[in-house]
């Protein structure tokens, strides 16, 4: 880990195109249910999710760009702290799933930006 940042540091550009990490983008995306599912499945399937989304950080960094680091890390703990905690409450669900929309709009606008 250290080297690859030494690397970075010293001018290497380790970073995937915009191309190439947008399908883990969007495969990290769809690890996350609708808020409906996440309400049925209730302890067990929060239990699951809070496993998968464990490695996303590594899944999703490095970004295509610098800028699009501290929005990535945003999402993922924003993702795993809401099905860590698992509300039962519709309305403080949403309100989860609407700030993790958030963060995603983010992240594409900054994909996009990468891809130009």
């Amino acid at each position: 880990m250290f080297a690859a940042g030494a690397l970075t540091a010293c001018g290497g550009d380790d970073r995937p195109t915009a191309a190439e990490w947008a399908p883990v983008w969007a495969a990290e995306q769809a690890r996350i249910p609708s808020a409906g599912e996440l309400l049925a499945g209730g302890r067990p399937l929060c239990d699951d999710l809070v496993a998968q989304l464990r490695g996303s950080d590594e899944r999703l960094q490095p970004t295509p760009s610098e800028a699009l680091d501290a929005a990535v890390v945003d999402w993922t703990d924003h993702a795993e702290a809401m099905v860590f905690e698992c509300p039962d409450d519709p309305i403080e669900l949403d309100d989860r799933y609407q700030q993790l929309g958030v963060f995603a709009a983010e992240i594409d606008a900054g994909v996009d930006e990468a891809a130009d």
